[in-house]
């Protein structure tokens, strides 16, 4: 059997490494996070100046065409 000593040394060490795998695992949620989140916000961005440009260019034309009307 364990003595006390070595139960509350067992004890500290899976606590620490109970600690230590959460905090690694919220680190690799975290750069995941950060990961994704650029290029899901770059790809919205590029959606929405695609249709921005779409507008406009429309919107030009219809313009040149009452001046020139």
């Amino acid at each position: 059997m364990f003595s006390r000593e070595q139960h509350h040394m067992a004890e500290l060490w899976h606590r620490l490494l109970f600690q230590t795998t959460h905090f690694v695992g919220s680190l690799l949620m975290a750069f995941v996070v950060s990961a994704c989140l650029p290029a899901v916000w770059v790809q919205s961005k590029i959606s929405d100046g695609q249709s921005f440009g779409r507008s406009s260019t429309s919107s030009h034309k219809s313009i040149k065409a009452q001046t020139d009307g």
